[in-house]
C-alpha cells in the first residue's frame, strides 16, 4: 500500500489546508479506502514531516486508534444520520488545543448523511476555520453534497493502487494551474481557450476544484514557478474567478454540454482579465 506515499505526498507539499473532501473509489473495498484515510491522516501530522513514516509517535498511535488529536464522526446506528448533537460536540472540540500535535484533525465519515440541522451548524465553523483544526470528509458519494461545502474543501478521489497511472492526478493539476494561470497573466484568450477545450470533461470538475482552492488560499505560489508580482495580480482577480469557477460547476452539476460550459468559462475569463 506505499505506492500512495508519493500521492499523499504530493498533495500535501503545499501546505495543508484546512478542509479535504476524500471520495471513496468504487473499484475498492471499504478496509482499502479505509488504508488510503489513515494513510492520509498520518501524513497530515507525522513527526517526521513525511508522508506516513509509520515509525514515529503520531504515526503509532493512529496506528492503535488513541490519538487525542483526532476525533472521528459518525453516523448514529439508529437513524443513520449524524445528528446536530454530534456536530455541536465537534465544534465544542475545535476550541481546545490540541495536545500532542500543530492540529485537531476531525474526520467526519460519510457527511452527506449529516442531518440539515447538523450541516447548517457544520458550515459555519467550515466557512469560519480555525488554525489549528483541520476537517478531513469522507464521502461514497459527492453528488449528494452542496456545491458549498464542495467549494470550501479540496476534492481528492483514492486512486486505485492496482493501476498507478491514476497517482499522477495531482501532479498534473498543479502543472495546469502553472499553465492556465500564466496564460492568463498573458492575457492570452486563445491559450485559455485551447487549454479548457482540450480539458478532458471527466477531469473537469476536479481540476475547477482544485483551481478553487488555489485561488482561495494562494498557498500554493512557492511551489508553483509563478512570480510574486503575478500572484498578486490573481489574488486581486480573486473574487470573479472564485465566482465564476463556482458557477460553471453549478453548470457542470446540471448536465450542461461540455463543448457549452467551456465556451462560457473562456468568455468570462476574457472579461475578468481585460479588467487587469
Amino acid at each position: 500500500m506505499d505506492i500512495y506515499h508519493d500521492y499523499i505526498k504530493t498533495i500535501l507539499k503545499n501546505n495543508p489546508i484546512h478542509a479535504y473532501l476524500i471520495s471513496h473509489n468504487p473499484i475498492l473495498d471499504n478496509k482499502q479506502n479505509d488504508i488510503f484515510i489513515s494513510q492520509f491522516i498520518k501524513s497530515i501530522i507525522c513527526n517526521n514531516h513525511e508522508a506516513f513514516c509509520n515509525n514515529c509517535a503520531n504515526c503509532n498511535k493512529i496506528n492503535k486508534n488513541i490519538h487525542p488529536d483526532i476525533h472521528y464522526i459518525n453516523s448514529d446506528i439508529d437513524n443513520k444520520k449524524i445528528s446536530i448533537d454530534s456536530i455541536r460536540n465537534i465544534i465544542s472540540l475545535t476550541y481546545i488545543k490540541p495536545n500532542e500535535s500543530f492540529s485537531n484533525i476531525f474526520c467526519i465519515q460519510y457527511c452527506e448523511e449529516m442531518s440539515d440541522f447538523a450541516y447548517n451548524s457544520f458550515l459555519k465553523t467550515l466557512e469560519n476555520p480555525n488554525k489549528d483544526n483541520i476537517f478531513i470528509l469522507i464521502t461514497k458519494n459527492k453528488k449528494l453534497l452542496s456545491q458549498t461545502i464542495l467549494s470550501r474543501v479540496m476534492d481528492i478521489s483514492i486512486p486505485n493502487y492496482n493501476d498507478p497511472s491514476t497517482l499522477n492526478n495531482c501532479d498534473l493539476n498543479i502543472k495546469n494551474i502553472e499553465l492556465l494561470i500564466k496564460n492568463i497573466i498573458q492575457k492570452d484568450i486563445i491559450s485559455i481557450y485551447s487549454f479548457f477545450y482540450t480539458f478532458p470533461k471527466n477531469n473537469l470538475s476536479s481540476f475547477l476544484n482544485y483551481l478553487l482552492v488555489f485561488i482561495s488560499t494562494i498557498k500554493f505560489q512557492n511551489d508553483i514557478k509563478i512570480s510574486n508580482k503575478d500572484i498578486l495580480l490573481i489574488s486581486k482577480i480573486y473574487k470573479d474567478l472564485s465566482n465564476l469557477i463556482i458557477h460553471s460547476l453549478e453548470l457542470l452539476n446540471h448536465n450542461i454540454n461540455h463543448n457549452i460550459l467551456i465556451s462560457y468559462i473562456v468568455s468570462k475569463t476574457d472579461n475578468i482579465i481585460k479588467n487587469f
